[in-house]
């Protein structure tokens, strides 16, 4: 039996329309890809999408600004086609956007992975004088002149392997100045 023309452009698309992946799956797969290459701590921003041939929809440079940086803070990160590059993810935001702390994606889930490395490393130990230390304050982990210039240090022993072996973590955090 021969088909028509129309009818092989109406299946044409049906079978492009079921071939759509979600653009969540994708970012899946673009996350994972990155954690085992680099890990947490590296954003996936401008990482290339494999095995796409095209986004649903295509977004452009003006467009994208205003997904990037929206008023309420929750950015959306684009995949965008660009000539000589291919698919890529554009930007790494959260939708936390205009929180200054917490605005891109690899801050946070390299906190996450900390907070549940920690966690994870001190469940096995029971008290908390045996696992970890956190360390801060006045006279503790801060001058009197660190706290003039705006600067909070915190100190986290942590032992991940045996009591009294202790990893040492350092933080230090500068308030914002107008």
């Amino acid at each position: 039996m021969m088909l028509s023309s129309r009818c092989k452009e109406m299946i044409g698309q049906v079978l492009a329309m079921l071939n759509r992946m979600p653009p969540s799956a994708g970012m899946a797969g673009v996350f994972a890809r990155t954690d085992q290459s680099t890990g947490v701590f590296k954003a996936p921003a401008n990482t290339n999408v494999a095995s796409v041939v095209r986004p649903a929809v295509d977004i452009s440079a003006s467009e994208q600004e205003g997904l990037n940086v929206p008023l309420d803070g929750k950015a959306i990160n684009a995949i965008r086609n660009f000539a000589f590059q291919g698919l890529l993810v554009w930007c790494a935001r959260t939708l936390d956007g205009n929180n200054q702390d917490w605005r891109y994606i690899n801050v946070r889930r390299t906190m996450i992975m900390l907070e549940q490395s920690m966690e994870s490393g001190c469940s096995g130990w029971g008290t908390p004088e045996n696992a970890y230390d956190v360390a801060v304050g006045l006279g503790s982990t801060m001058t009197g002149q660190d706290v003039l210039d705006g600067y909070m240090n915190v100190t986290v022993k942590v032992a991940i392997t045996r009591p009294a072996e202790f990893i040492f973590l350092m933080f230090q955090q500068k308030t914002q100045t107008s």
